[in-house]
């Protein structure tokens, strides 16, 4: 028996060194920016390589607008990062999940 399941894409985003949304994203990837640097995370000086693709430094600071202290107390700055991305691609639809049935609902990401 052949089954129907269709699945809508409502939402995307993505966070990274070259920026904290999809459209910032792409403007810079299209300006040809890199966003790999120093980096300033910790002192690297010990290490072999100095560089990395880090999130902006403003992360922090935008992700604490996203992510109630409580909860962002108790998360990685990994688990952070990916709350505040899917966060962003369900506000960007303007969905309310509130009168959603949640079972119907999934979140896909990647880390790397």
């Amino acid at each position: 028996m052949a089954r129907n399941n269709k699945v809508v894409i409502t939402g995307m985003n993505i966070i990274s060194a070259l920026g904290l949304s999809a459209k910032e994203n792409w403007e810079n990837m299209v300006q040809g920016k890199s966003g790999v640097r120093r980096i300033t995370l910790f002192d690297p000086s010990d290490l072999e390589t100095q560089i990395a693709a880090q999130l902006p430094a403003s992360f922090d600071e935008y992700a604490s607008g996203k992510v109630k202290k409580r909860q962002a107390d108790q998360m990685t700055r990994v688990t952070r990062m990916c709350y505040v991305c899917a966060k962003g691609a369900v506000e960007q639809e303007g969905i309310d999940f509130e009168s959603m049935d949640k079972s119907r609902v999934a979140v896909i990401l990647g880390v790397v």
